[in-house]
């Protein structure tokens, strides 16, 4: 017998969730969206009719000016969403890095005839 036998009954069985009826979904959510849509209360400085998203709109907007590259990075996938590269531009064969190895030779081989 196993030192670790006595642990089986223990386990998670195959196939079945560790936590079937799992976290709730959006309950969170639901409540910092409650939250952000309040306009006062909890000793906020807001300005009269903000709500607490449009104060931290307005703190990520300062902080891009200010330069800080999180806020700007923030805004931008936000507005533009992320940056997406063309999946066409990633795509190289092994005949292309053999034709961009060979013109990198031929340019080598430039190089080297013109310093002599």
């Amino acid at each position: 017998m196993r030192q670790t036998d006595h642990l089986k009954a223990h386990q998670f069985r195959k196939g079945r969730s560790g936590n079937p009826g799992g976290r709730p979904k959006g309950l969170l959510t639901h409540e910092i969206r409650e939250i952000l849509n309040l306009s006062k209360g909890a000793n906020l400085k807001l300005k009269s009719g903000q709500t607490i998203a449009n104060a931290i709109a307005w703190a990520l907007v300062r902080g891009a000016l200010s330069g800080d590259i999180a806020c700007i990075r923030e805004i931008m996938i936000r507005t533009e969403g992320p940056a997406v590269r063309d999946p066409a531009e990633l795509t190289i064969t092994v005949k292309d890095a053999w034709d961009l190895k060979a013109a990198g030779d031929a340019d080598d081989a430039t190089a080297n005839e013109t310093a002599e």
